[in-house]
């Protein structure tokens, strides 16, 4: 872990110390929505949300797609993109599309097949997840929650989402 993650790891576990957020409606670890609905609600209470694919992947879908956004076309496509809320340390530590892992080969490849690329995030986040006390059955309804969502969002806006 490099000492910019581990830093903020330290900071979110002293804001989980000190109450975070106080809202009734706070995201759930596990749970899966859109970014627009749940990065709100994720301030300050050590979950964030993570896109799956990454948001950068279905960028890249669309530009290979030949569909170049406007920058309030982006912004609604990313806060209308499905995550599943993770720990904050976990997502900087262990996603395999955070940061500078998001590279730019991986994502003309993840661009190029959105559910295969669903898959090898899903799957990277597997162990992980056994690790931290998820059930079996929690981590393959969060797969199928995730595959749904993205397969109703991406079927709405023209982008093909298959496991072919």
């Amino acid at each position: 872990m490099g000492a910019q993650y581990g830093a903020v790891c330290v900071a979110s576990r002293l804001l989980l110390k000190k109450g975070g957020v106080s809202t009734a409606d706070k995201v759930a670890e596990g749970e899966v929505d859109t970014y627009g609905s749940t990065a709100p609600r994720s301030v300050g209470d050590g979950l964030t949300p993570d896109h799956i694919p990454s948001f950068a992947a279905v960028k890249e879908s669309l530009r290979q797609m030949g569909v170049e956004l406007t920058d309030a076309e982006l912004k609604a496509l990313r806060n209308n993109a499905n995550c599943v809320i993770v720990k904050t340390c976990s997502h900087m530590t262990e996603s395999r599309t955070f940061g500078g892992r998001n590279n730019s080969e991986k994502v003309r490849l993840d661009g190029s097949n959105l559910y295969k690329a669903a898959e090898a995030d899903i799957d990277t986040w597997v162990p992980v997840w056994k690790s931290e006390g998820w059930s079996a059955s929690k981590i393959e309804n969060t797969r199928k929650e995730l595959h749904e969502a993205n397969e109703k969002l991406f079927q709405e806006i023209g982008i093909k989402y298959e496991s072919k």
